[in-house]
């Protein structure tokens, strides 16, 4: 079977619960139908995020515990007695999914499984701009270029690394904003700027991520593309440092 489909029903004209793939079985909606006195309680229309979760979420599965984790990021509605949540991002192939919702005392699950998608190879790290080997202590961005498009994700800052001489990794070095390209194959990926200028208090406090005459390597981790694919194996760039280079030399592109 290419994908299960789980719905929880009450016995009765409560509530339900059910996960609803769509031409594409990576991209889904959860729909909940709620029972008539929690309705009463939303207006119709969209919902901020805290609002969907405290009635509805839907979580990936650990493979290994069973148990959902954080709730997905995406678009709550509710209209005519359904709450509709819209995930952000599509699922990953391959992963079990749960949503949960919350209504009336009630609790009410529908897991449902994402089909593995067959695909060639897996994505990989084509270049890493500047391609010096030599770059100034002060390099304030980092250009990653991927052979595909890939995943969006709040946590993908936790999967790039800047790892001093001895192995040890440069505490919290990036500013976490997501820049992508509009193909979603590059990501401008910045050092965070309160720790290159002099006299700012995340620079005092922590020290600057990159020192003169030293020699680092960045890492990028196992990421999924746009597809949940993951990439096999971790990509690495060394590089030295040298003098910080006046901000008015700083390069503007990629290229």
């Amino acid at each position: 079977m290419s994908h299960l489909l789980f719905v929880a029903l009450a016995l009765n004209a409560g509530p339900s619960l059910a996960v609803k793939p769509a031409d594409n079985p990576l991209a889904v909606q959860v729909v909940a139908e709620l029972s008539a006195e929690a309705a009463k309680k939303l207006t119709a229309g969209a919902l901020k995020q805290d609002e969907g979760e405290a009635l509805l979420t839907f979580a990936r599965v650990d493979a290994d515990s069973g148990q959902a984790g954080d709730a997905m990021f995406g678009r709550y509605e509710f209209a005519d007695g359904k709450l509709v949540f819209t995930p952000r991002h599509r699922l990953l192939a391959g992963q079990r999914y749960r949503a949960t919702l919350l209504c009336e005392k009630k609790v009410l699950t529908a897991d449902y499984d994402a089909p593995a998608k067959k695909v060639v190879g897996t994505p990989t790290v084509e270049k890493v701009y500047p391609t010096a080997d030599v770059l100034p202590a002060n390099q304030l961005k980092f250009y990653l270029y991927f052979s595909r498009p890939m995943r969006e994700s709040k946590t993908i800052f936790d999967h790039f690394r800047i790892l001093d001489e001895k192995g040890k990794p440069v505490e919290d070095p990036w500013r976490r904003t997501e820049l992508w390209s509009e193909d979603g194959k590059r990501l401008t990926l910045w050092i965070h700027p309160g720790r290159i200028k002099k006299g700012v208090n995340l620079r005092e406090d922590i020290g600057p991520v990159l020192e003169p005459g030293k020699k680092y390597t960045m890492e990028i981790g196992k990421i999924f593309d746009a597809d949940g694919v993951e990439m096999e194996k971790p990509h690495v760039k060394k590089f030295e440092t040298s003098k910080p280079t006046p901000r008015s030399c700083w390069p503007r592109t990629g290229s």
